[in-house]
């Protein structure tokens, strides 16, 4: 546990990783970019941890391409996407991107936002929650330098706007 006046923000280590996985932030009709570090932290930890370095850039659907195999699609309730953005996405995702789907804050207006999301993406997709054992959740069988992901504590704000929660809010796509 950390103590109270320690910060959360991750350092960037390594000097030069040596692999590099360019990504996109989909830029979107609404706010695409709520937590602008967010991402910078997430590329410092895999610098620093899996030797990786996470180029990103703010990318139109039309601008995705093969360059980037990971792409982040993030809304706070306020996500729109044309239906010829969402085709966009859609191609390049069968052509073997990856999409991160954020509902950013966790709110109602977010989460719902993000279903219509993937509803527009992926008419014909079942959202399926994860099982708690399931190795995204657990940190299990991902290697001896994975988080123990089994214990969640949530924010004082978090669990205000959720109240008490017993289920991870995780969900993940499978080919139908």
């Amino acid at each position: 546990q950390r103590r109270r006046l320690t910060g959360g923000y991750v350092v960037r280590e390594a000097e030069k990783p040596t692999r590099t996985l360019a990504a996109a932030r989909i830029v979107h009709g609404g706010t695409y970019d709520p937590e602008p570090g967010a991402l910078r932290q997430l590329s410092n930890v895999l610098a620093n941890d899996h030797d990786l370095d996470l180029q990103v850039r703010a990318l139109s659907p039309a601008e995705l391409g093969k360059g980037q195999g990971l792409a982040f699609l993030t809304t706070q309730g306020d996500g729109e996407l044309t239906a010829a953005e969402a085709e966009l996405i859609r191609k390049w995702l069968q052509a073997g991107g990856t999409l991160w789907l954020d509902a950013a804050g966790g709110s109602k207006a977010a989460t719902e936002s993000a279903r219509a999301l993937l509803a527009l993406l992926m008419p014909d997709a079942k959202p399926v929650p994860l099982a708690l054992d399931h190795p995204i959740i657990s940190g299990t069988r991902l290697g001896a330098t994975a988080a123990n992901n089994r214990w969640v504590s949530y924010r004082p704000y978090a669990l205000k706007s959720m109240g008490p929660v017993k289920l991870l809010p995780t969900w993940i796509l499978r080919p139908l």
